[in-house]
């Protein structure tokens, strides 16, 4: 016997006895002559786990093996020789905007080809990649998109590598995933892309916008008749993506549920965005919600909310006011086991990455001017809300003169700590005040708060939020002329919702 088949008979000397060991990648032979290759996960009752490359676990009855052939001891940092990365969560993220992200990834990284295949159900996808040597890429991605809660269940049993999701992580989830590590830390969950939806209507159709909950009732067909949100008198005709859509579940989610209505069985449904934006431009009496990129000849509605008025551009989902936006997710484990978890989460939140976020109609996490100067509509309300004049007259000379950047700090609710996209903005702002836009010009933080509590509070923690922030930058080489907090004033959203006060916590970037 030589040294090689001695090793390999103590390896399965030892499995024989144990359920867990150092990871080893092997080839094996079964007792009808066929081989496999993959990781030996481990043995318990006479059954042994493979993890195959394409990142699919099989079990062998250990009677059925006949030789294994050790190829490499993974115990060590070095990836597997053949190794995949297994996605797992929202149909959101996980149609069309992780698969283009995933053939990106593996591009940029040499690989020689890579093509998709089916998956063993509905929604699962596979990329399988052909290495070049000495590339490090994985040989397969797998996609399973069966809906955001599906991300962390997967993450718990060990059968995805990354969770996908269209929310954030729930409280009963955190606890679940303890072992994994904080999963609202920014070293686990990562904003990947902001989703918005514009609402359309025939380009002749003189309601300039409406409010969310409008919108809720004209697509539960509660309201019916233009004239009931000052149109003119017509019949209101609907037109929906279809069930299995992203778009769709993105307005379920933001405008039917949060209204607690169903939409309306008369709807006309659609499954190419292209065809129902067209249809509603045909349509005098039409209406329609659409991705961005899909307004084309319809015109799209301004969202209404206390007294303020927002359309549906990038930089106002991207400063997150736009009502109807929500962040994309990935989650990971804190230490992932897969190398390429990081790796494929950098590239995600890289420039190539952005720019594959817009390939795909999201709106990408860049830093961007304020070059239409819509904030300085904004006056109007802030004036009409305001509770103390001289922190009116502070924002209105702060402002004065000055740029406003999309991005927008945010925090967790009653605290000064930044959440997790706010983190990773922080080297984000610090990268674009190196540009040639923000060369020369004088950074100004705005701090501000929702109205619950005493006002004088509420400015304090506005102002300690900018202060947090000013010293984060500061800490990064920056530099920053003017740090103020201004309260409750000048809001951004209603806040008397518990979202409304969640965007109103905020500190906001200007050039001057």
């Amino acid at each position: 016997m030589n040294f090689r088949n001695f090793f390999a008979l103590m390896l399965l000397l030892t499995l024989a006895v144990s359920t867990t060991f150092a990871a080893t990648f092997a080839k094996i032979t079964l007792s009808d002559g066929s081989e496999l290759e993959g990781e030996i996960l481990g043995l318990d009752k006479g059954i042994y786990t493979i993890r195959q490359a394409n990142g699919r676990e099989r079990s062998l009855r250990e009677s059925d093996v006949v030789k294994i052939e050790i190829q490499k001891d993974l115990s060590g940092t070095e990836a597997p020789p053949a190794s995949g990365l297994r996605f797992a969560g929202s149909n959101t993220v996980g149609e069309k905007l992780l698969p283009e992200l995933a053939a990106a990834f593996v591009e940029r990284r040499g690989a020689r080809r890579a093509e998709w295949e089916p998956g063993m159900k509905e929604n699962e996808r596979r990329l399988v990649v052909g290495d070049p040597a000495g590339k490090r890429v994985p040989t397969a991605i797998a996609i399973a998109a069966h809906g955001s809660s599906t991300a962390f269940v997967a993450l718990k049993d060990g059968s995805a590598d990354v969770g996908m999701a269209s929310r954030r992580i729930k409280d009963d989830e955190i606890t679940s995933l303890a072992g994994l590590g904080a999963m609202k830390h920014s070293r686990s969950e990562h904003v990947i892309a902001l989703d918005g939806l514009a609402i359309i209507v025939h380009p002749d159709n003189r309601v300039p916008a409406l409010t969310v909950e409008q919108i809720a009732r004209i697509f539960s067909c509660a309201i019916t008749d233009w004239s009931a949100v000052g149109g003119k008198p017509g019949p209101i005709n609907l037109y929906a993506r279809d069930q299995k859509s992203g778009t769709f579940d993105t307005f379920k989610s933001l405008v039917l549920d949060s209204n607690k209505t169903i939409l309306c069985l008369e709807a006309n449904r659609f499954e190419s965005s292209t065809e129902l934006s067209d249809a509603v431009a045909g349509d005098p009496n039409g209406i329609g919600f659409i991705g961005l990129p899909y307004v084309l000849k319809a015109r799209a509605l301004a969202i209404k909310e206390c007294d303020l008025s927002y359309k549906p551009t990038a930089f106002e989902i991207r400063s997150e006011e736009y009502p109807l936006f929500r962040r994309l997710y990935l989650y990971t484990p804190e230490q992932p086991k897969s190398p390429f978890v990081g790796e494929f989460v950098d590239f995600a939140l890289s420039p190539s990455g952005y720019g594959v976020v817009d390939k795909v109609g999201f709106v990408n996490l860049d830093v961007k001017q304020d070059v239409s100067q819509s904030q300085f509509l904004r006056t109007p309300a802030a004036v009409l809300s305001a509770q103390n004049l001289q922190a009116l007259q502070q924002f209105v000379q702060m402002t004065r003169y000055a740029t406003r950047l999309s991005v927008t700090f945010r925090f967790e609710p009653g605290e000064a700590d930044l959440d997790t996209l706010a983190v990773r903005d922080l080297d984000r702002l610090v990268s674009y005040l190196k540009s040639d836009e923000a060369r020369g010009r004088e950074l100004v933080l705005l701090g501000f708060a929702d109205s619950v509590g005493d006002y004088r509070q509420n400015r304090d923690l506005s102002q300690q939020r900018a202060d947090t922030v000013a010293n984060e930058l500061r800490s990064r080489g920056a530099s920053v002329a003017v740090v103020v907090g201004l309260g409750e004033e000048a809001p951004v959203a209603c806040n008397e919702t518990d979202p409304g006060r969640t965007r109103n916590r905020r500190v906001e970037v200007w050039l001057k």
